[in-house]
């Protein structure tokens, strides 16, 4: 799973499931924290909706049988960004504990740091 929420619902301004006229665009932080993937965009974990939004995502993937997240490209080095990370983790890691299937298991993954490549 790739933290935030995909450019396209936001650049349509896509409902999100559970809310009365909420949308995609009101979930982005601002200013936008960097994201690993180039087509999401971090979302502020205080904004209306965006418990909502990963809600939506784990209760499917719940009904579907999955029981465990890896979360790509979370940790990041305690940079201006790491309020972002940890905010969208714990939106997460409560819709587990409510929707998911026993425990949160979720696992975080380090994106490719220029600090390891050289």
């Amino acid at each position: 799973m790739a933290d935030g929420i995909p450019k396209i619902a936001v650049q349509e301004n896509l409902p999100i499931l559970g809310t009365n006229n909420l949308t995609a665009a009101g979930l982005v932080s601002q200013p936008p924290c960097r994201t690993f993937i180039p087509d999401m965009l971090a979302i502020n974990a205080s904004a209306p909706g965006a418990q909502a939004y990963y809600d939506s995502v784990i209760g499917q993937w719940a009904e579907q049988g999955i029981d465990f997240v890896y979360l790509d490209g979370v940790i990041q080095d305690c940079a201006p960004t790491a309020h972002c990370w940890l905010g969208e983790i714990a939106l997460i890691a409560d819709a587990m504990k409510r929707l998911g299937n026993g425990p949160p298991k979720i696992l975080l993954s380090e994106p490719p740091s220029p600090r390891y490549l050289k």
